[in-house]
């Protein structure tokens, strides 16, 4: 099975004195769906800013897409990044626009090619259910439509791997399943799923998890 990450013997932290996880080997396929569980404070967000390249190990290896990220080659991090969709706790998405600006100014970014991104968009929206919501600005929109349009946002460019950290944090039960449900049927396409998150029961889903409140330091 094809591997997407491949991490080796890691340490987190903010230099050598100041190690927040140790020890983490993971390796986790193509298509699958990985849970990362861990307190609050325990580091899981600074775990997703490692798998995003937007912190680097002080020790240890990484390897993702069958490539060894290395610091100094800061080409090949920014390249990988754009096979990547990203959720992040603080997404900011603008307020002032609508939910179909907010989203083609994220691919006109990713895209080399230019061209109408209407029916893409539309598709996209119409896949987390809220293609109604297509003109109306984000500010006017509910905490749980606006991280639909930010998992929008993630996937809109086709990514291999999505990597979200807490996406359904805040979140009603309702809209929580649903989330998880669009995410986990991104895998039946072959993309990597990725996520961060606590007090959710994921042993129930069967999935492969890591606990990061067994390699914090502390």
């Amino acid at each position: 099975m094809e591997s997407i990450v491949d991490i080796r013997d890691v340490f987190l932290g903010y230099d050598r004195n100041s190690i927040i996880l140790e020890n983490i080997n993971v390796k986790i396929n193509k298509g699958q769906f990985f849970v990362i569980k861990g307190k609050n404070g325990i580091g899981k967000t600074t775990f997703i800013r490692f798998l995003y390249m937007k912190l680097l190990p002080i020790k240890g290896e990484y390897y993702i897409f069958n490539n060894k990220v290395e610091t100094k080659d800061r080409t090949y991090i920014q390249k990988t990044r754009k096979r990547i969709g990203v959720i992040q706790q603080n997404s900011y998405l603008i307020p002032y626009l609508s939910v179909f600006q907010n989203i083609q100014i994220s691919l006109e970014i990713q895209s080399k090619d230019k061209c109408n991104f209407n029916d893409k968009i539309l598709q996209i929206l119409k896949w987390v259910g809220i293609e109604r919501k297509i003109n109306e600005k984000i500010q006017t929109l509910s905490s749980g439509e606006r991280q639909k349009v930010i998992l929008a946002r993630a996937v809109v460019s086709n990514p291999e791997l999505i990597i979200a950290d807490e996406p359904v944090l805040n979140l009603d039960d309702q809209t929580k399943k649903k989330i998880f449900f669009l995410l986990r049927s991104l895998t039946r396409l072959g993309t990597t799923v990725i996520l961060s998150g606590s007090n959710i029961d994921f042993e129930e889903e069967n999935n492969s998890i890591l606990n990061l409140d067994e390699h914090y330091r502390g």
